[in-house]
């Protein structure tokens, strides 16, 4: 069974994306509810049950975060149905792209986004309430395993599928991307940040760490495994800094420790424009105190 709240979609294409070795998970497994693929109800296929009711499943698969009462009532009864619980993609595990929304209350995002010239009326009837913030579905329910990204490669969603089917549950690495990462660090110091913008082509690099040539790379307090196999970070391979969708290390939070990072290598993090969405963008959820701290 797979469920998606407050997304994009990118987690589930990069589900249907798997291709092939999927028809090989469907051998041993079958979907009961999956609505990128499904014409599946929550009411009943007529709407007679007036209870929300999803079907049983050994396995189930969220991507989203929770922004509003009904996701959190699709969330609460998916885990009572599911006997495995997944996160999947940065937005289940961290809050994702939808959190950059913490920093600012509920009346102040819709006013930002609907008192406009062209829209000057909220809207307010038969809609979904909103929670008060954006959660990270293991601040709501339990969650058994953690497959983030965003997305999650193919090849990681299907090795945590072939994984499951085989009795076990999904671990993430306990290695940061640097670790992993095929670029050479030399150590040495930098004083300021280059714009994004002026980052060369990955064959100008010259096999050198990225961070060290003053572009920001959020590496160093990112998660290892986005890749799957020895191939080293995804971004990386796409001539393109670490943005740290794969999380934080354990017990570790990217805002706190990149801005320690940067002190390090002679970086004042003053001199960045928006801190908190840059070094934060995928973990809003959990990080609450420090969105809302001067």
């Amino acid at each position: 069974m797979a469920e998606w709240l407050a997304t994009c979609g990118g987690c589930e294409c990069s589900l249907l994306d798997i291709g092939e070795p999927l028809l090989s998970i469907l051998k041993v497994a079958s979907f009961v509810h999956i609505p990128v693929l499904m014409d599946t109800k929550y009411y009943g296929q007529t709407g007679e049950v007036t209870q929300l009711t999803l079907p049983e499943a050994d396995v189930g698969i969220v991507s989203g975060a929770v922004r509003n009462d009904d996701n959190r009532l699709v969330l609460v009864e998916l885990r009572k149905k599911a006997k495995v619980l997944v996160a999947c993609g940065s937005c289940a595990c961290f809050g994702g792209i939808p959190a950059l929304a913490n920093g600012i209350s509920n009346n102040e995002l819709l006013k930002e986004v609907y008192s406009k010239e062209d829209s000057s009326e909220i809207p307010s009837r038969r809609l979904p309430a909103l929670e008060e913030r954006v959660y990270a579905i293991d601040e709501v329910v339990k969650v058994d395993a953690y497959l983030p990204g965003c997305p999650p490669s193919p090849a990681n969603i299907s090795d945590a599928l072939s994984t499951i089917a085989g009795g076990k549950l999904p671990k993430l690495s306990s290695k940061s991307v640097c670790d992993s990462c095929f670029l050479a660090r030399e150590k040495k110091d930098i004083t300021t940040i280059r714009r994004g913008i002026e980052l060369p082509s990955a064959n100008e690099w010259g096999g050198r760490c990225i961070l060290e040539q003053g572009y920001l790379c959020l590496g160093p307090v990112t998660r290892a495994g986005c890749a799957s196999g020895s191939e080293g970070p995804r971004c990386v391979q796409a001539g393109y800094p670490c943005r740290g969708c794969y999380g934080p290390l354990e017990g570790g939070d990217q805002y706190a420790d990149m801005l320690n990072a940067l002190a390090t290598i002679g970086v004042d993090p003053a001199t960045l424009p928006d801190l908190k969405g840059i070094l934060s963008q995928f973990t809003g959820a959990k990080n609450l105190s420090r969105w809302r701290s001067p």
